[in-house]
């Protein structure tokens, strides 16, 4: 069993998955607090709907 030539690769590939997940996830935070700062009323209403 050779562990070291397949967890590496692994690994790196992790790395890049969430540093893309945390710059997309960033954006998307942003977006939900321009929402949320720009548009206070409409967003429980939007809930409030089944």
């Amino acid at each position: 069993m050779d562990l070291n030539g397949k967890i590496e690769p692994d690994i790196k590939d992790f790395k890049q998955w969430m540093s893309l997940l945390w710059t997309t996830g960033g954006r998307y935070l942003d977006v939900f607090k321009l929402l949320v700062i720009d548009y206070p009323v409409s967003l429980p209403a939007r809930f409030d709907e089944p």
